[in-house]
């Protein structure tokens, strides 16, 4: 119903007609008049957020094509979870949102050194919360990427059940980014935990008091993480570094990435099975500063409550530790991976020596304990460290994983 050609005197003429036209980019069609008026259909093709797709399709009828004119086709589609309250981010989503990546090569001090940005407990990497914005916030305290974390919330004052509230196919390593929510907006439909629909009305105000969020996952990295039982709040600091202090220097981004995998394997190491047997063969040689036997079932729990690490950076000796002080040089940050000495060396290297002597500082030993110097609490810490990250038991078992990383 389209005429095919304009003359010069202006009269249209000859016929043809319109079978398929694709409007994706422009929503856009440019033709001569139609004779009459026009009838046809739209089709969409479009996803649902778990990547299936569907058509819908609509009919439209008496629109007429005039010269000169813009005419307009009006269909009331509405995609199937347009008010649904899940927000569903797939890796190629990212670019629409507020990402960033944590500890980049030009990251400020007074960024890293603040606990409000940078801060973690070693059994709690995955960190969601709602901005003073009223946007989904996670930060990922680890090299490593994870899939398929599903956000379960509860909103306090309306809800009892837990619902679907965001969902990621992919968290990507050091990632820090804000979501906007669609619930803080208009009134929309969650899904509960036990497969109830629900309609939460908008929350323009929505809070972290507001909420309790819940992270669920089947993740292997994260399992792992589970396994750790102590909680050691982990952050980082100058020390003295502007005081012309003999040792103490600043920290770098790079550094605290290493700090960040050290701190999770070290925790995780001392939940292991593999530690705690090992542990068991050095029954009675494992000294206190007194130079009496240390009760391991008590050493046990001393290492799972123990508050956790202040991460810091010394020059001219290998570390500095106590209480929660816990300083390292460059190279004992970066040395203690298995595969940063090579295959069959003997595991008790001066880094690895330097890390867990502090770390027995930091539990409260002196140097008269067997805690700190000696082939023993060292020597142990050291050798179940290397074998479990050849084993890749570790949860940051090579030193390529953060080398690989962007900076």
């Amino acid at each position: 119903g389209i005429y095919a050609g304009l003359s010069a005197n202006g009269e249209y003429s000859g016929t043809e007609s319109i079978e398929s036209y694709d409007i994706t980019e422009n929503r856009s069609f440019y033709s001569l008049p139609s004779k009459e008026a026009l009838s046809g259909f739209v089709t969409f093709e479009s996803n649902r957020s778990d990547g299936t797709s569907f058509v819908h399709k609509y009919r439209f009828s008496n629109c007429k094509i005039e010269a000169g004119r813009i005419s307009h086709i009006s269909i009331d589609y509405r995609h199937p979870e347009s008010l649904d309250g899940l927000l569903y981010i797939r890796e190629e989503d990212f670019s629409r949102f507020r990402t960033d990546t944590m500890f980049l090569a030009n990251e400020p001090r007074d960024i890293f050194y603040n606990s409000k940005h940078r801060s973690f407990y070693v059994n709690a990497p995955l960190q969601v919360s709602i901005s003073d914005e009223h946007q989904l916030l996670v930060k990922f305290f680890s090299p490593i990427a994870i899939h398929d974390v599903t956000i379960l919330c509860r909103f306090n004052k309306i809800s009892t059940e837990f619902l679907e509230l965001a969902h990621f196919d992919l968290i990507y390593p050091f990632m820090e980014a804000t979501f906007p929510l669609p619930v803080v907006s208009s009134d929309r439909t969650f899904t509960t935990s036990s497969g109830r629909k629900i309609v939460i009305p908008a929350q323009p105000e929505l809070s972290g008091d507001d909420v309790t969020l819940v992270i669920r996952t089947e993740d292997p990295y994260m399992k792992k993480i589970e396994q750790i039982d102590s909680r050691w709040f982990i952050r980082f600091s100058a020390y003295s570094a502007d005081n012309g202090h003999a040792y103490w220097r600043h920290m770098n981004p790079l550094l605290c990435r290493h700090g960040v995998a050290l701190a999770t394997n070290m925790a995780f190491m001392f939940s292991s099975e593999e530690f705690n047997t090992e542990m068991n063969r050095y029954e009675g040689k494992l000294k206190d500063n007194g130079g009496n036997a240390i009760n391991l079932d008590a050493l046990r729990q001393r290492i799972r409550s123990h508050g956790g690490l202040v991460l810091g950076r010394v020059s001219g000796v290998g570390g500095l530790g106590g209480g929660t002080t816990y300083g390292l040089a460059d190279y004992c940050y970066t040395g203690v991976y298995f595969d940063a000495t090579p295959l069959g060396s003997n595991p008790h290297n001066y880094a690895r020596q330097a890390m867990f002597h502090e770390y027995g500082h930091c539990l409260g030993y002196n140097h008269s304990s067997t805690m700190t110097y000696g082939d023993q609490w060292t020597v142990l810490c050291a050798t179940v460290f290397v074998n479990m990250g050849q084993e890749d038991k570790l949860p940051v078992s090579s030193k390529d994983v953060i080398a690989n990383l962007p900076m």
